[in-house]
Formats: C-alpha cells, structure tokens, sequence
C-alpha cells in the first residue's frame, strides 16, 4: 500500500513544546481536565508513535513511498496476525485514512471484521436453528441474552463464548474467568 509524501505534515517537531503549552492554556486546574488533557496527550504520544517514533513506525518502514507489513493467517485461532507495522489498528479518523492510496490502476479494498467469529457461527448455526442465533446476533446483544438465559454476567458469558470459539480450552477459560 502506498503513504503519501504529506503524511510529515501530520507530525508535530516541536511535540514537547506543544505539550507545555496546551496543559498551560487549557488546564482548568481541577482533576477531570486534568485527566482529559492527560488522555489527549497519551492518544496524540500513541499517533506519533505509529507515525514517526515509534519502534515500527511507519515512516521508519517505509521504502519508495509503501509500506510492506507482514500478516499472518497461520495463527492457531485462525485469525490474522499482524506486525512491522501493525496497520489493521490504524485509527479510524480521516486524517489517518487519507494517508493510504492505491497504486495508480488499482483499487484499495478495505474491511472491519469486527465480531466476525460471532457470525462465522450464526452462518454454520443456520441450518441447525433456521438463523435464530443470526437474528439474535443482527438484532440484539448476544451476549447479554446468554448471559440472561445462563444467569451470569455478560463479560462472563462473552468470555466463556470466545474461549469455546477460539479453542482456549479448559485453562485459559478458568484464568480469564
């Protein structure tokens, strides 16, 4: 995939300046600006490290305007693996977005497979329940009506669900319960 040469524009030089300066302009004083200027800074650090400082940035890994990431679909769970750089967790914001084209005659393809494990099964569950696990799944919070029907939280019931799916055994579910 290609990055834009523009994609420097979006990187600030003068970061710790930047810093100073807005906790002085936009700090009010009392913890919950705080914590909001605290959580701006910490999202911005995180940008700036995919960006351009980071370990695996991607400008560090760019060669002649593209970016070559590895993904790897051999994990043990059957989902994609990706590293140098990790750009399946691109942030969602335009900005970000813009800086990936196709190369001239090609079209750039993109998908969000959230929850993707949740309707693998509704589709194979389909012929055994007549798509009722899919209309629940579309239609409803899946977790919440398991967890409903079992008597247990809804993070108790998503858990168990994806150690069931995801083939964590008997182990990793009593550690992650």
């Amino acid at each position: 995939m290609d990055i834009k040469e523009s994609s420097e524009d979006y990187i600030d030089s003068d970061y710790e300046d930047w810093e100073t300066n807005y906790r002085r302009d936009h700090s009010d004083g009392d913890i919950e600006s705080l914590c909001k200027l605290c959580a701006k800074a910490l999202d911005l650090k995180k940008k700036l490290g995919m960006i351009s400082q980071g370990v695996n940035a991607w400008l560090r890994l760019c060669t002649n305007s593209r970016i070559h990431h590895h993904c790897s679909v051999s994990t043990n769970t059957f989902r994609c693996a990706h590293r140098k750089p990790n750009v399946a967790q691109s942030p969602a914001e335009k900005e970000f977005r813009e800086l990936f084209t196709a190369s001239p005659g090609n079209i750039m393809v993109g998908a969000d497979l959230s929850g993707i494990e949740l309707r693998m099964l509704a589709h194979y569950l389909g012929r055994y329940d007549g798509g009722r696990y899919a209309d629940i799944l579309l239609n409803d919070d899946i977790h919440q009506v398991n967890a409903d029907k079992i008597g247990i939280t809804r993070r108790q019931v998503k858990t168990v669900t994806y150690c069931f799916l995801l083939w964590w055994g008997k182990y990793k579910t009593r550690y992650e319960l």
